[in-house]
């Protein structure tokens, strides 16, 4: 995203408006995006005139702020000061459709793509715009375009196949996770879509390989054996399913994951019960 200037062949001013946005690169790359934010906004006011210093400044709003919709004016102020450029061009179709403006994001979306046809995150994101215009054909005509730039990267399977599901294609979408992880095995979350969507359709077996496969790769994923407790579950095999809802309990974090810890508990009491009946009989 972000990416030092050169100092060469500039005025006074414009020589130390680039200085304060390199200073503010690197901030920003040692994660200090508030005194970055404090760099970029320095050179907008020293140059104005300086395109590059706006579209650090929409950068940091629009990624790093509580309130990223900032980040528009700080994009097009870049674009009407210098010529249009896929970056930025990019920066602001997606911040529009991530802020509730999905016809205004693919403008710029489209025109980012007539300078650079192959920029995979502008089909990306015009994709999650069709599909919350309700437009599902032009969503998978982009995410596939994505798909063909960019085979290995993950993101547009996930959502292309959540596309399928919603609207009941489910072994398109199993076809597609399965196509995604041919290109990139070691992609949990794909491994996970595969074993939630045949939890849904019961097909247990395929569920608990699924998840299982998504923990060798990412022990951590509390996602999957959260997921996994309830495959368990559903196949009838309750002793592991209690022990992985225990393992569970034991590291989910209970500031964000509240509503899974609950249930997780819920399920596990009943399991134990069940247990226990089963025993007393």
């Amino acid at each position: 995203l972000v990416s030092l200037m050169a100092l060469g062949g500039c005025n006074k001013m414009r020589k130390e408006a680039i200085a304060m946005v390199n200073e503010g690169v690197r901030c920003l790359n040692r994660g200090d995006d508030g005194t970055a934010r404090s760099h970029f906004l320095r050179a907008t006011r020293h140059d104005p005139e300086y395109a590059s210093a706006h579209y650090h400044l929409g950068l940091v709003d629009a990624h790093y702020s509580e309130t990223p919709k900032a980040g528009v004016r700080h994009f097009e102020e870049a674009l009407r000061l210098g010529p249009p450029d896929v970056e930025t061009l990019f920066q602001l179709g997606r911040l529009k459709i991530k802020t509730g403006n999905p016809e205004g994001g693919l403008i710029h979306l489209e025109k980012a793509l007539e300078l650079d046809w192959n920029h995979a995150p502008s089909w990306f994101f015009k994709g999650k715009a069709y599909r919350s215009l309700s437009r599902p054909s032009d969503a998978d005509r982009a995410w596939r375009e994505c798909i063909s730039i960019q085979p290995l990267e993950g993101r547009a399977y996930l959502e292309l196949g959540d596309l399928y599901e919603e609207y009941g294609a489910n072994e398109e979408a199993f076809d597609l996770y399965e196509e995604g992880r041919r290109h990139n095995p070691g992609n949990g979350d794909l491994i996970n879509a595969v074993g939630v969507l045949a939890t849904r359709l019961g097909e247990t077996e395929k569920a608990v390989e699924a998840f299982n496969r998504a923990l060798e790769i990412q022990g951590a994923r509390m996602d999957a054996l959260y997921n996994l407790s309830f495959a368990y579950a559903e196949a009838g095999l309750h002793q592991k399913a209690i022990a992985s809802l225990q393992s569970y309990l034991v590291f989910a974090d209970p500031e964000n994951d509240k509503v899974q810890i609950e249930m997780a508990r819920a399920v596990q009491d009943a399991l134990m019960v069940e247990q226990k009946r089963k025993r007393e009989k």
